[in-house]
C-alpha cells in the first residue's frame, strides 16, 4: 500500500535552505532512492518549511531512512546554526495515487 509522509519544520522568518539543498545534493548522488514515488518541499505563508514524500510502502520509507537519509544526516548539518529538529512528523497509507 502506498505511503506518504510529512516533515514540517516552523521556520519563522527564516527562509534559508542551506542544510535542505545540501542534503538533497547528497542523495541525488546516490540515486533514485527504491520506492519514492515524489518528494516536494517549500514555504507555506506561515513560515513552515514542509516536505512531503509518497512511498510504494512505509517499508520503502524505513529502508530509505536506515540505509541513505541517517548517515547523511550523521555527517552534519552545512549551517550549524539551524539544527533543530522537526517541529512535526507524520505519516499515513495512501488510499489513492495518482
Amino acid at each position: 500500500m502506498a505511503y506518504a509522509h510529512i516533515v514540517e519544520f516552523d521556520s519563522g522568518g527564516d527562509r534559508s535552505t542551506l542544510n535542505y539543498d545540501a542534503g538533497m545534493e547528497r542523495i541525488h548522488a546516490k540515486g533514485q532512492p527504491e520506492g519514492l514515488i515524489h518528494h516536494s518541499a517549500g514555504f507555506d505563508e506561515n513560515g513552515v518549511f514542509r516536505m512531503y514524500e509518497a512511498w510504494e510502502s512505509a517499508e520503502h520509507r524505513e529502508r530509505f531512512v536506515k540505509e541513505t537519509l541517517e548517515p547523511i544526516l550523521a555527517e552534519g548539518p552545512v549551517d550549524t546554526t539551524r539544527t533543530d529538529p522537526p517541529s512535526r512528523e507524520y505519516g499515513y497509507e495512501l488510499h489513492h495515487t495518482m
